[in-house]
């Protein structure tokens, strides 16, 4: 069976606080990082893949 992973943005707007936002699929983040840009013009963006068993192994501690 091939590996999952889940898909992690990371945004930082100025005057805000970071956001960390744990989606299914590489579509869906970039759907809501396109959304979100459109609103929030001096944001920056973070993208990881993470592959699914080290946010378990991580949560499991």
């Amino acid at each position: 069976m091939p590996e999952q992973y889940l898909y992690l943005l990371v945004i930082n707007t100025p005057g805000r606080k970071q956001e960390m936002h744990i989606l299914p699929s590489r579509k869906q983040r970039s759907a809501y990082k396109a959304q979100h840009e459109e609103w929030h013009l001096n944001s920056i963006y973070a993208e990881y893949d993470v592959p699914e068993h080290l946010i378990n192994q991580y949560l499991n501690k």
